[in-house]
């Protein structure tokens, strides 16, 4: 009799193996973007948080066998949170790659914590970065494919007025009536 109430306990596997038991979803990073307009119209000194507007999306990696395989995207809409993407495993390695070599490359600035992280897209270039904002100074770090672009390097960290002067030159080469 004990012998079968042992095996009772024991718990079937799920049927899906879309997500094996190994799987895990990080916690996630708020999305918030820069839009075009603004970037032109960036002054030196003014920082990254005044142009920052929130995309209303959370991006969730997902770690199988401790590797990070992909993201899960949610979206707020009409105050209730839907599924969207479920993909996009580039940008998404490199901001779990930025996060965890994050304590490092604050080292020799002296940021510690407390800092805030969040995910900073400008769609119309392109540019994704872990964007960290410290007690005194706010910093981006690329997490994009082809930084160098821009004179960038991912998985450096930067100033974000050192970042945004940057783009902001890029950003005021574009015509409005070009960005899709």
């Amino acid at each position: 009799l004990r012998l079968s109430f042992f095996f009772l306990m024991i718990r079937r596997p799920p049927r899906s193996t879309l997500f094996p038991y190994t799987t895990l979803f990080r916690s996630p990073y708020r999305v918030m973007f820069i839009g075009l307009k603004d970037l032109q119209e960036y002054m030196p000194g003014t920082g990254a948080k005044s142009l920052m507007k929130d995309a209303k999306t959370l991006w969730f990696p997902v770690v199988v066998s401790g590797e990070t395989q992909t993201k899960l995207e949610m979206v707020e809409k009409k105050g209730k949170w839907i599924p969207g993407e479920f993909g996009g495993l580039g940008p998404v390695q490199k901001v779990v790659a930025n996060q965890k070599q994050l304590p490092e490359l604050l080292e020799p600035i002296k940021t510690g914590a407390p800092y805030t992280l969040k995910l900073l897209k400008i769609p119309e270039l392109y540019a994704v970065f872990l964007y960290v904002e410290g007690l005194q100074k706010e910093y981006l770090i690329p997490a994009m494919v082809q930084p160098q672009r821009f004179q960038l390097k991912n998985g450096k960290l930067y100033t974000a007025d050192e970042v945004l002067s940057k783009l902001s030159e890029y950003a005021k080469k574009i015509a409005p009536d070009k960005v899709i």
